[in-house]
C-alpha cells in the first residue's frame, strides 16, 4: 500500500470510529467495497461513510431504505422507527448497522444513520480546525477528499461519459492543500541529501497530479542542487537523463525565449521560489536552461577526461546546444589547438578532418593551409629516412595537392632520384610534373605564362568538357560554370574532382578542383563570398595533357 493510500484509509477509519465511539459502540469502520468482499464482517456491526439516497418499499411511502453509490449490491434497511416522511437534502450519509448475507443477497440492518455536509464543506471545516503545522492531519484530510473525488468521479463518468463529474472543486481543493504541504516540506530539507529529498517531493507532487508550478519548482531546486554536487561524467549523464524524463521538452530551445536576466537573482537564491514567480513562458526557458547547463557540464567533463575526443564532443555540442554556439566553438578551438601542438603524430585523415573544420566550421582557410604545411614539413624533416625514395615521391604529391607547392615537390623528386637513380616510379612522377629527361638530368618543359593560360582558357569550348550543356544565351561558352556552387559543379562534371587544392594568392584563399580527363586537366577555382558561405566558381581553365614519355 502506498503512502497516500495508507493515509486515505487511516483518515476514513478515524472519521468513522470517532463518531462510533461517541455513541458508546465499537462498530467496524469499513469501505463500501469491503461489504461484499469480506465474509468475516457478516453478523458484525459496521459503519459506512458514503453518498446515496433514500427510497421506500411500503404502502405508506415512508423512506425505509438507503442505497449507497459505492455499495450498489447491498441494501441498507431501516427499522420502522427510523423511517422518514421526506428524504434528507444531503446526499452524504454515515450509516451504521449489522451486515447480513442470505440467499437473497447482502443487506445491512441499520441501527443509526447521520446525514452529513457535502464533502468539500467537510474538508474545509476539518482543515480549518487543524493548525498549519499539523501537516500529517491536513494531508490525511486532503487525501480523503482526493480519494472521494476520484471514486465518485469515476462513477459519474460511467453514467454520463461526456459530462463534468461534479467533483472538480473537491479535486482542486484537495490538491491545493497537498501543494501547500509540499511547499512547507520543501522549505525544511534535511541536512544530508537535500537534492534527493526535493526530487522525491517533485515526484510525489507529479504523482498526485498537483497543478504546476509546484512539481516543477521542487524539481528545479533538487536538480540544481544535484548539478552543483555532481562531478563525474557518468553522474552527469544520469542527471541529464533524469532532467529529460521530468521535463521532456527541455532539450528543445524555446522559440522567442524571454530574457532570463531579470529572473536570475531570485532563481539563483532559491530556484523553487524563482520558478514559481515566473510566467509560463519563462518557466519553459528555465527548464531548457537547466537541461542545457547540465548537458554543457557533462560535455566539459568528458572533454577534460578524454582530450582526444574534444572535436567529436564539439560536434555533439553543436547538435545538442544550437543556442550556445560559443560553447561549441570554444571546444573546437581548444581541440584544434591541442591537435596542432603535436601535429607530427597525426595521420593524414586526421589532418584532413582538422583542416575541414578550420575551413567549413570556423571559415578560416588560411589556418587549414598552415596546418597542412606544418604537418608536411614535419613529415619531410622528421619522418623520412635518408634512403626513402618512395616516401619522397608520395610526399611530393602531397605538397603539390594540398599546398600547390610545386617547388618543394620538385625538390623532393630530385632527392628521390639521387637516392634511386633510374627508378621508374621517380621517372613517372617527373613526367607527371611536366619534366623530360635530357642527358641524365630532368628538365622542366616550358610552362605557359599566366596570360597565355588565360588566353588558352578563352579558346576552350564547352565541348571539351564532359557532358556540359551549351552555354546559356548571353553567356560566353567559357563561363558556363561561373557562379555555380560546388554541388552544381559536381552535377555538371558528373562526379567529384580527382584532386582538391587550397591556393593562397593575393590575400585570398582559393579552393581549386582538378579533373583529370583523357586529353586535358580541367581546373575550376572556387571562393566563398561574404554573403554566402558556400563555394562559388570564379574561374576555370583547361590545360592539355602531355603524352607519357616526354
Amino acid at each position: 500500500m502506498s503512502r497516500s493510500q495508507g493515509i486515505g484509509w487511516a483518515v476514513a477509519l478515524w472519521l468513522l470510529a470517532s463518531t462510533a465511539q461517541g455513541q458508546g459502540v465499537r462498530p467496524l469502520a469499513v469501505e463500501p467495497a469491503d461489504l461484499t468482499n469480506r465474509k468475516d464482517l457478516v453478523g458484525k456491526e459496521v459503519v459506512v461513510d458514503d453518498r446515496g439516497g433514500f427510497q421506500y418499499h411500503n404502502e405508506n411511502r415512508a423512506f425505509d431504505e438507503i442505497n449507497l453509490r459505492r455499495a450498489p449490491d447491498v441494501q441498507f434497511k431501516l427499522p420502522q422507527r427510523l423511517w422518514l416522511k421526506s428524504s434528507p437534502p444531503s446526499s452524504a450519509v454515515k450509516v451504521q448497522g449489522v451486515l447480513r448475507h442470505d440467499a437473497n443477497g447482502w443487506w445491512v440492518a441499520v441501527t443509526s444513520y447521520e446525514p452529513l455536509p457535502t464533502d468539500i464543506d467537510r474538508l474545509g471545516r476539518a482543515v480549518a480546525q487543524l493548525g498549519r503545522t499539523d501537516t500529517e492531519g491536513r494531508e490525511a484530510w486532503a487525501r480523503w477528499g482526493l480519494r472521494r473525488a476520484e471514486e465518485f468521479g469515476k462513477l459519474a463518468r460511467q453514467r454520463e461519459p461526456n459530462k463534468p463529474t461534479g467533483e472538480e472543486a473537491l479535486l482542486a481543493r484537495s490538491r491545493e492543500i497537498l501543494a501547500d504541504i509540499i511547499r512547507q516540506e520543501g522549505d525544511r530539507p534535511p541536512v544530508k541529501d537535500a537534492d534527493k529529498y526535493w526530487l522525491a517531493l517533485a515526484q510525489r507532487a507529479r504523482g498526485d497530479a498537483l497543478a504546476e508550478p509546484e512539481p516543477s519548482s521542487q524539481a528545479h531546486r533538487g536538480f540544481r542542487a544535484a548539478l552543483a554536487a555532481t562531478s563525474t561524467a557518468d553522474g552527469l549523464a544520469q542527471l541529464v537523463s533524469k532532467i529529460e524524463a521530468f521535463f521532456p521538452s527541455a532539450p528543445k530551445p524555446t522559440a522567442n525565449a524571454p530574457d532570463l536576466a531579470k529572473w536570475e537573482k531570485a532563481y539563483n537564491a532559491n530556484p523553487a521560489d524563482g520558478y514559481r514567480a515566473a510566467d509560463p513562458a519563462t518557466r519553459l526557458a528555465l527548464d531548457h536552461r537547466l537541461w542545457a547547463d547540465a548537458t554543457q557540464k557533462r560535455l566539459q567533463k568528458r572533454a577534460a577526461d578524454d582530450p582526444k575526443s574534444i572535436l567529436s564532443l564539439a560536434e555533439d555540442a553543436s547538435r545538442l546546444l544550437p543556442d550556445r554556439p560559443q560553447f561549441a566553438a570554444g571546444l573546437v578551438e581548444k581541440g584544434l589547438s591541442d591537435a596542432e601542438g603535436d601535429v607530427g603524430k597525426l595521420r593524414q585523415a586526421e589532418v584532413d578532418s582538422l583542416a575541414a573544420t578550420y575551413r567549413d566550421q570556423l571559415h578560416q582557410p588560411e589556418r587549414a593551409i598552415a596546418l597542412y604545411k606544418a604537418w608536411l614539413d614535419d613529415q619531410k624533416e622528421r619522418r623520412l629516412s635518408p634512403r626513402d625514395a618512395e616516401g619522397r615521391i608520395a610526399l611530393a604529391d602531397q605538397y603539390k595537392t594540398l599546398l600547390d607547392d610545386r617547388s618543394t615537390a620538385v625538390t623532393l623528386l630530385r632527392d628521390a632520384w639521387k637516392i634511386d637513380p633510374g627508378s621508374r616510379e621517380v621517372a613517372d612522377a617527373f613526367r607527371r610534373y611536366g619534366f623530360k629527361k635530357e642527358n641524365e638530368r630532368w628538365v622542366e618543359l616550358a610552362r605557359p605564362k599566366s596570360a597565355d593560360v588565360a588566353a588558352a582558357a578563352e579558346k576552350v569550348a564547352d565541348a571539351s568538357l564532359p557532358d556540359l550543356p551549351a552555354a546559356a544565351p548571353g553567356r560566353s561558352a567559357t563561363d558556363s560554370l561561373l557562379n555555380l556552387t560546388a554541388d552544381e559543379v559536381r552535377t555538371r562534371m558528373n562526379g567529384k574532382p580527382d584532386r582538391k587544392v587550397l591556393v593562397a594568392t593575393q590575400g585570398q584563399v582559393i579552393e581549386q578542383w582538378i579533373y583529370v580527363l583523357p586529353k586535358q586537366f580541367v581546373y575550376i577555382n572556387f571562393v566563398r563570398q561574404p554573403t554566402d558561405p558556400r563555394l562559388h566558381v570564379v574561374s576555370r581553365y583547361s590545360v592539355p595533357r602531355l603524352p607519357r614519355g616526354r
